[in-house]
């Protein structure tokens, strides 16, 4: 399943450096250089300021085709960068101002958040004891959903969102300080469903050559069971299937959800009687 899923990864790592403009003046010479020199300031800022709510240098990826790395404090700006498996897909700087745990960023360059590329304009700080995470403000719900699968707070650098660094060797307690309107997207134990029934699949082209098929869920669990819209689940029966599930629509006892395969080939799809989970099963709890 690694293997495969690292071939489409290099798959639409390709496709977006494909899509990149030889002329885009982010992947200059001179845009290179400027970003280290801004990097530098930055960093011998954050040597001098000391402990801060927000400031410091950050990471997310899977040390593959997503690296992303983010350095910033206030009234030195920030300097972003991605990385992966064929060179530099994405770089930026700007000036940050916060409101609160909120961070809003301006961009030298056109920001596009499409394939490998682009970072979100507005960020929220999000404390979890000693850590600080950066998550998109439009994202709290994912951040919320790799807490449940038990993702998160994770144990190496590798991660989908960004933490600053160093911080994934400090051990945390309780849950993370989320914004308000969010905290009871934390499940306090994993909740587990099955497919009452699947709907038509249907199949759409994404980047390059990449496939992906979409079908439609009917799920026996709600929010009675503390589901919420975004949420996002996985396949724990039968074993060993990789696919994205997200609900949309939570009633009290049931819940439309769709699910999302990668190169689907002649694999069979979702099927009634299917057993899906809040915790992947490689995350499963042992029994209390």
């Amino acid at each position: 399943m690694k293997r495969l899923f690292h071939s489409v990864l290099l798959l639409l790592a390709a496709a977006s450096a494909a899509q990149q403009s030889p002329g885009d003046a982010r992947h200059s010479e001179e845009a290179r250089q400027t970003a280290k020199a801004r990097r530098a300031e930055i960093r011998s800022a954050l040597e001098t300021l000391g402990s801060h709510e927000w400031a410091g240098d950050y990471y997310a990826g899977d040390g593959m085709g997503v690296n992303q790395s983010l350095i910033l404090a206030p009234g030195m700006g920030y300097v972003f960068e991605w990385h992966g498996c064929l060179g530099d897909y994405d770089r930026n700087h700007g000036e940050v101002t916060s409101e609160g745990r909120t961070l809003r960023l301006t961009f030298m360059f056109e920001n596009k958040r499409t394939g490998f590329r682009g970072l979100a304009p507005e960020l929220v700080a999000i404390p979890w004891g000693p850590r600080c995470y950066l998550v998109p403000a439009d994202d709290i719900v994912g951040f919320c959903n790799d807490v449940n699968a038990g993702t998160e707070p994770r144990a190496d650098p590798h991660g989908s969102y960004l933490l600053r660094r160093g911080d994934e060797l400090k051990e945390v307690s309780g849950d993370p300080e989320l914004p308000v309107g969010y905290r009871d997207h934390l499940l306090k134990q994993a909740v587990e469903t099955s497919v009452r029934e699947a709907g038509t699949p249907t199949l759409r082209q994404g980047l390059a050559d990449s496939v992906f098929r979409d079908t439609p869920l009917i799920l026996d669990a709600g929010s009675e069971q503390g589901l919420k819209p975004g949420m996002r689940l996985y396949v724990v029966d039968p074993p060993g299937l990789v696919l994205s599930v997200r609900l949309t629509q939570v009633e009290a006892t049931a819940s439309t959800a769709l699910a999302v395969e990668v190169q689907p080939g002649n694999r069979a799809g979702p099927q009634a009687g299917w057993r899906l989970s809040t915790r992947p099963p490689w995350r499963a709890l042992p029994a209390q």
